[in-house]
């Protein structure tokens, strides 16, 4: 049989229009998103085997930096004699300590990967959370030997340690975050540079005799339960907003 060019137009016109149907894309769209998603929950990796797994991804060099700080730190102490430089010191580590979690932290918002995570089985939150979770496990036991060393051969109390250091460590912390979970901030730049005028205000603080003097046992315990209350306040409120904040949307949405 010849087909007229008339009936060869027709055929193509409506095979055009049946192949761009809006609803039969946006039907088969869905039955992939859906039958990958199946497919890739079956066989999902528990919570201990996914924090192991973002831990391959993160550079161990970023912790054995902190440990070598954390050394020279305690080095220092060792040899201080005056209250002046151990507080002076510590106020200075502390920042600096968590200054070491940047590029790590930032390195998906930084690189523009936001869109690329969002076509993962595990969100955007979840990496995030999981790489958290690792730096504070590390950070906790590499704090807990630097504690007990510094009190033992420095002479220098638990208390003390715990104000000159968390204090400082929880709102460079907060900055962090803060500018981390930002829709504004887009390089880690700025993260860097309030650390510092935190580290300068800091300073200021206690470093002035007056000042210092004037802050009661009290005060300064309600300035550490308040500065661990904040570090937690800006950790979930970025976990929680923080799809809307980076403007991102998860395939499986």
């Amino acid at each position: 049989m010849i087909l007229s060019n008339r009936d060869i137009k027709n055929y193509f016109e409506n095979k055009i229009q049946v192949f761009c149907n809006e609803t039969s894309m946006q039907e088969a769209v869905l039955k992939s998103k859906k039958a990958y998603y199946e497919a890739e929950s079956a066989k999902s990796l528990s919570k201990t085997e996914f924090l192991y797994q973002q831990s391959k991804y993160i550079k161990k060099r970023w912790w054995l930096i902190q440990g070598l700080l954390l050394t020279v730190l305690w080095l220092f102490l060792n040899y201080l004699e005056s209250s002046y430089y151990i507080q002076r010191s510590i106020g200075i580590a502390a920042p600096l300590f968590v200054l070491l979690i940047i590029p790590e932290i930032w390195k998906n918002k930084n690189a523009d990967a936001m869109e690329v995570e969002c076509t993962t089985l595990y969100s955007i939150r979840q990496i995030y959370a999981a790489r958290m979770i690792l730096f504070a496990l590390v950070d906790l036991v590499l704090l807990s030997v630097f504690f007990a060393a510094s009190s033992y051969t420095a002479k220098i109390t638990i208390w003390e340690l715990a104000i000159q250091f968390f204090v400082p460590f929880n709102v460079a912390c907060s900055i962090c975050f803060g500018t981390l979970y930002s829709k504004k901030v887009k390089s880690p730049i700025l993260t860097l540079l309030s650390c510092f005028i935190w580290i300068a205000v800091w300073e200021q603080i206690v470093l002035n005799e007056i000042i210092y003097k004037l802050l009661s046992v009290p005060f300064w315990i309600a300035m550490l339960v308040l500065s661990f209350l904040y570090l937690g306040y800006s950790i979930g409120k970025g976990q929680k907003q923080c799809m809307e904040t980076w403007e991102v949307k998860t395939l499986w949405n």
